[in-house]
């Protein structure tokens, strides 16, 4: 043949027909393939693919993409102000911006849905039917990758190629989880290449108006497809009919436009996913790209598809045969420029929250195209290649086996490997991907502890180097200057300990830490459900506290000097009672951590004055300016003493208990400490009045936090402020009493 656009002379013939059973067990397996990805537990519609059917709502609703009319509606999961899936515009209105192609191609499937009383501002109606698209995207993908097979193999091995290309790809592992972009745009491009594929193969009449609708509206609808979408129409304007060459030319300069110009100022709905500017997004290292998409242990398609790598060594040893065939040199420079887009795109190679390679599943039908092209030429050999073929083949299975179990098994039915993304997060540490010993295909619950052990374990080396913190300085969830052991990764807010167990390390500084005085720490915190939480300073116990439930409450620990000599570092411990799941977080949770705070007070004249709101345990109002009123008829102040010695006691060992506040009116205040009445007193007006009380020594629990209750029967409200005012408390001192 003279034309390089019709089949080679030395080409076996196009294959009958398949047989019937041959049809059912196609059928059997695209039914096997919508159920695995109907019913897996992995679901990911509450991510990036969230919105898009509620896109296709508003066009059927309201003609327009925008879902400004929608923000009104009552039970409404999404908040159309800042979703970040969702954007804002003062002309334009809120609409979903990620995928135009989506929402449109979607609005048949939603208008079924809402025949059956599915409507997408159900959240859980988007979520179902996001499912079962999903399923039908895959299988549909599935069937297209047997008739791509069927132009050049038998009709088992297409179905066994089609098997291995969708469950051990991320056709299965991305596509069946939620109704992602690529699950659409795979359709269309797939139909692409097995037009070109008969074309090529079979000398098809090439249909121009039907390629390029497809191609134009994978683009839409995924636009790094434009790369496929170019590469196509000049291979199919490479052809000797005259018309059919000036057509695809026709086309491909329509399409290059189309990819070209910022459509976002022709159609305002086309956000900057289509323009220009996004091609400044691909800026990312290369080197470090390319091992992170193609060989890293949690990203690389070697990796998670290792059969592709059999497919890479035939095409490149058979490349000068292969190279003649057109849709061969297509799918070569399909496969190269999408690999190295993402390799570079916005320095986020790993493509966030995602299992394996999901940045390459674009290419997957190029690689079905390659591997039927090297496997007739393994096959030309006849009966002297017997022992190679036979080997090619039984590598192939063995490697699309592995390929199965990573993408259909551990990517559809392992929370720990969609977990991986988070513990830690991906996006804060990429590094994470490239770490060989905790990959993501072979995440548990164990190993994924271990890996926050080892980081923990990294963490603590550089402690050295660590800036000493001044006593009075908060140390908040999120710092980054102590280290956190045991504990799961940063929320919004707080840090859930992991297990039973969890350590603050930090430095304090030397000279204010270990001065005489009263140390003080502070912890603030909630919990799953009801914890008792042992907490150690420096492995001597300072207390322990019942916590129930999450809000945060404050709680006051004395630490002994013994904890506090003079040491490096501070390690604060944590032993939680019983951790556990919560709903679906299969996670250990038990401490619901946001801050701690180291203070110091003097062993004499310690005041707790009514701006230190540590010490105001309950039944009191903000502070003041000046006092702070009790709020009820019982009020209650952690108060601090430290053990015997010089100066902190009197003779006798008793003490004086000193108030200093205003009253409501006149109020009885009736006084105790540690639940042990000392008397009571009065107090009428405003201005602050001094009371005095004895306190007996065996009232008060020396190095310890102390209770001093204030009961205050005749509190009442004083309108319009709706508190039943009492005290205007100023301060409180436990002092030693004076000689007599």
């Amino acid at each position: 043949m003279t034309s390089a656009n019709t089949q080679l002379a030395s080409d076996p013939p196009a294959f009958p027909r398949p047989r019937p059973g041959a049809r059912a067990a196609v059928g059997l397996t695209a039914a096997v393939v919508f159920c695995l990805a109907l019913w897996s537990p992995i679901e990911t519609v509450d991510s990036d693919p969230a919105v898009a059917l509620l896109g296709a709502q508003a066009l059927l609703d309201h003609g327009s993409l925008r879902l400004d009319p929608y923000a009104d509606r009552d039970g409404l999961a999404y908040y159309l102000r800042n979703d970040y899936r969702i954007r804002g515009h003062a002309e334009r209105g809120a609409f979903y911006p990620n995928s135009l192609g989506v929402p449109i191609v979607s609005v048949p499937a939603v208008w079924v849905a809402n025949q059956f009383g599915w409507h997408m501002l159900d959240q859980d109606a988007e979520f179902a039917t996001q499912n079962v698209l999903s399923a039908l995207g895959c299988a549909a993908v599935f069937l297209l990758l047997y008739l791509i097979g069927c132009v050049y193999l038998k009709a088992g091995q297409s179905l066994g190629l089609a098997a291995v290309c969708t469950f051990g790809t991320t056709v299965m592992s991305t596509g069946a989880t939620g109704l992602w972009n690529t699950n659409v745009a795979l359709v269309f491009t797939s139909l692409a290449v097995l037009h070109a594929a008969r074309r090529f193969a079979r000398g098809a009449e090439v249909r121009l108006f039907y390629v390029g609708t497809l191609l134009v509206t994978a683009f839409v609808v995924r636009p790094s497809t434009a790369v496929f979408a170019i590469a196509c129409l000049v291979s199919l304007a490479s052809g000797s009919n005259r018309r059919t060459a000036v057509a695809a030319r026709v086309t491909l300069v329509v399409t290059a436009l189309l990819v070209v110009l910022p459509l976002d100022t022709l159609w305002p709905w086309m956000a900057g996913h289509y323009s220009p500017a996004r091609a400044r997004q691909f800026h990312g290292p290369l080197g470090l790209g390319l091992y992170g998409v193609l060989a890293s242990p949690s990203r690389g398609l070697l990796v998670f598809s290792p059969f592709v790598a059999l497919i890479g060594v035939g095409t490149a040893w058979h490349g000068a045969r292969l190279w003649r065939d057109p849709l061969a040199r297509l799918c070569v420079t399909w496969i190269l420029p999408t690999t190295a887009m993402a390799a570079m795109v916005a320095g986020k190679w790993w493509g966030g929250y995602s299992f394996g390679p999901r940045l390459l599943s674009d290419v997957i039908p190029a690689f079905v195209v390659l591997a039927c092209l090297v496997w007739k030429e393994i096959t030309r050999r006849g009966p002297d290649g017997r022992i190679g073929r036979r080997a090619a083949a039984a590598l192939f299975w063995v490697l699309g086996g592995v390929a199965v179990a990573i993408h259909s098994g551990q990517g559809l039915f392992n929370p720990a490997a969609q977990q991986w993304n988070r513990m830690p997060d991906i996006d804060s540490d990429p590094g994470l991907a490239l770490d060989w010993r905790f990959p993501q295909f072979l995440a548990t619950a164990a190993r994924l502890d271990a890996r926050l052990d080892a980081l923990d374990a990294s963490d603590a080396e550089p402690m050295g180097a660590l800036p000493a913190r001044p006593l009075g300085t908060p140390v908040r969830f999120d710092a980054d200057d102590v280290a956190f052991s045991g504990w799961y990764p940063i929320e919004a807010g707080w840090r859930w300990s992991r297990g039973t167990g969890a350590t603050i390390r930090l430095r304090l500084d030397h000279e204010g830490a270990h001065r005489s005085g009263l140390h003080l720490l502070e912890v603030v915190a909630g919990a799953r459900q009801r914890q008792r939480v042992r907490v150690a300073v420096n492995g001597v116990t300072v207390g322990a506290v019942d916590l129930d439930g999450f809000e945060p409450v404050r709680h006051l620990f004395m630490v002994p000097a013994v904890a506090l000599e003079p040491r490096e570092d501070t390690v604060v411990d944590f032993a939680i009672s019983s951790p556990g799941p919560e709903g679906a977080d299969a996670r250990q949770l038990g401490l619901a951590f946001r801050a701690l705070q180291w203070r110091h007070a003097p062993v004499e004249g310690l005041t707790v004055r009514f701006d230190d709101d540590v010490f105001f345990r309950e039944g009191f109002s903000a502070a003041e300016e000046g006092w702070r009123w009790t709020d009820g008829e019982l009020a209650r102040i952690a108060y601090p003493v430290a053990g015997p010695g010089p100066g902190n006691t009197a003779a006798g060992g008793n003490y004086e208990l000193e108030l200093l506040a205003g009253a409501n009116g006149r109020q009885r205040i009736e006084v105790a400490i540690n639940g042990r009445p000392v008397g009571e007193a009065f107090m009428a007006g405003f201005e602050a009045t001094r009371v005095s009380l004895p306190v007996p020594a065996a009232f008060v629990t020396p190095n310890g936090l102390n209770t001093v209750t204030l009961a205050v029967p005749d509190a009442a409200p004083v309108a319009p402020d709706p508190r039943r005012l009492g005290l205007a408390v100023v301060s409180v001192a436990l002092r030693p009493a004076a000689e007599p």
